[in-house]
């Protein structure tokens, strides 16, 4: 299996367990709505018509950072899957010259 991007070590594409249905649905169902309604100068009928979800684990042996970077897409969604009261997980996100805002 390849890695879920050129950035982490440890992480698994969604597609690639079985979650493609899954992922698509909730995309159809909640993802694209949202970005339409929150970016609609960005977002039109046939944009984010494809999805590509992964999850990646940082740990203190593994990956233990993401450097800062733009996504090509034209909308990321990013969600913490910690444990409650777990601490960690900061997202900053940064504005790149007219290019919108990186993470």
């Amino acid at each position: 299996r390849r890695r879920p991007n050129g950035m982490n070590r440890y992480g698994v594409i969604l597609d690639q367990v079985g979650l493609e249905a899954a992922i698509e649905g909730l995309a159809e169902a909640y993802f694209r709505p949202l970005a339409a309604m929150l970016f609609p100068e960005l977002v039109g009928p046939t944009d984010a018509e494809e999805h590509y979800a992964f999850t990646v684990k940082y740990e203190a042996e593994g990956d233990t950072e993401l450097a800062k970077h733009g996504d090509a897409s034209v909308v990321t969604i990013n969600l913490c899957l910690g444990r409650a009261g777990w601490r960690g997980g900061e997202l900053r996100f940064f504005e790149s010259a007219g290019q919108g805002l990186h993470a």
